[in-house]
Order: structure tokens, then C-alpha cells, then sequence
């Protein structure tokens, strides 16, 4: 009888062990959508692609990392003069890397596939800048408002607050029909335009030094 207890053991050690836990092979695949956390990033810092694989019987699952199968390259950097460039990895994390001291930025675009479905993605790639924006979040939708924060770093590693135009910062975009900006920072999601949703640039700048940033505005 103990024999048997130990035979049956092992068997079920070993078919756990064995059982991959991604099912989703054996699922009809619809669709995927991919996320990215940051729209944005400046050199030395790093985004993350999330990738969710949604299949047809109405159940969906994570499948960003590269053991699922999903695949990231990095399709054109939208700027010739750009000094800055990117990197991404086989799980699609993105960092921010440098090729020279140069001071311009750019649009670099990335294409996730799994199974056979596409998506695209694109971030805005900043070189290194004394000034930094921030804001609690990067989607809103039509009519809310959300305040920016801006931070001088200074050169003993600490940070000061000049987002009040008091200070000097100026606060500028192009696209007022998506979303406007006041003096002091606070966004505001407009909304006249047709699709579900629009991206827009926020642009900042204080003395010599600029910095901006992108919103998604949904209806």
C-alpha cells in the first residue's frame, strides 16, 4: 500500500510539474490590447508594456511577458535629429537610453504581436533635462482636469517645485480643441474632435530648459 501512496505521488509531482499554466493556446484568440504605463520617458528611465490577450469564449489573460509567446520590436524613431534613442526588452520594458549630449527629443513607435494579432504602440522619448513634469495620471476623460506638477533639480541632488507661473514656467499646446492648459498647469480635457480619443502634448519650459508631456483625452 505505501508503495502505491508513493507511485501516485510522484505521478501528480510530476504532471504539476510538467503542466504548463498558460492555457491559452487552446482558446480562439479575438483580440489583444496593450497598455503602456508612461507615454513618456526621459533618458535613464524605463515603461511597461502590459499585453492582454482576449479570446472569444469572453476570458482574457496577461501575456506580456516573452514565455507566452509575445513578441516586441522597435519599428522607426520619428526625428533624424534626435540624440536620444530607446531600448526595449523580450518582456516589453522600455528604457530611455543617450547617444549623445544633444538636446532634442522624439516619437519612437513599437510593435507587439501575439499569435498572429497586432498592435502599436508609441512613447515620446526625452534626453535628460534639468526640469520635470509630472502629473497624477496621463488619461482623462472630456471635461475633467487634472493639475501638472513641475521640479527643478538642483545640484545637490534635491528638487524644487516651480510649477506656478510665478516661478518662470511657461505652459504651452498646440491642440486647444483636445485639451487646454492654464498659466499655473492645470489641464483640462476639451474633447472637440471626432474619434473616442485624442492624444495631446503638453510643452513646458523654464529658462533654457524644456520638458513635456502626453495626455490621452476619451470622450
Amino acid at each position: 500500500m505505501k508503495t502505491h501512496k508513493i507511485i501516485i505521488f510522484i505521478t501528480l509531482f510530476f504532471f504539476c510539474s510538467c503542466t504548463p499554466s498558460y492555457s491559452g493556446d487552446d482558446k480562439e484568440l479575438e483580440r489583444i490590447s496593450v497598455e503602456v504605463d508612461k507615454l513618456s520617458i526621459h533618458v535613464g528611465e524605463k515603461a511597461q508594456i502590459t499585453v492582454i490577450a482576449h479570446y472569444k469564449d469572453g476570458t482574457k489573460q496577461d501575456v506580456t511577458k516573452a514565455s507566452f509567446g509575445t513578441k516586441y520590436s522597435s519599428l522607426y524613431f520619428f526625428n533624424p535629429f534626435s540624440t536620444s534613442d530607446s531600448d526595449i526588452d523580450s518582456n516589453g520594458q522600455i528604457e530611455g537610453i543617450a547617444l549623445d549630449d544633444g538636446s532634442t527629443s522624439g516619437i519612437e513607435s513599437f510593435k507587439i504581436s501575439h499569435r498572429g494579432k497586432t498592435e502599436i504602440i508609441a512613447i515620446t522619448l526625452y534626453p535628460d533635462s534639468a526640469i520635470r513634469i509630472e502629473a497624477e495620471k496621463t488619461k482623462i476623460d472630456v471635461g475633467e482636469s487634472v493639475q501638472l506638477k513641475v521640479w527643478r533639480k538642483k545640484t545637490d541632488g534635491s528638487r524644487v517645485d516651480i510649477t506656478n507661473h510665478k516661478s518662470g514656467i511657461r505652459y504651452r499646446t498646440i491642440y486647444k480643441e483636445v485639451a487646454t492648459v492654464s498659466k499655473d498647469g492645470l489641464v483640462k480635457g476639451v474633447g472637440e474632435f471626432r474619434e473616442k480619443s485624442h492624444t495631446v502634448t503638453i510643452y513646458v519650459r523654464n529658462e533654457d530648459d524644456r520638458d513635456s508631456i502626453r495626455f490621452i483625452v476619451k470622450k
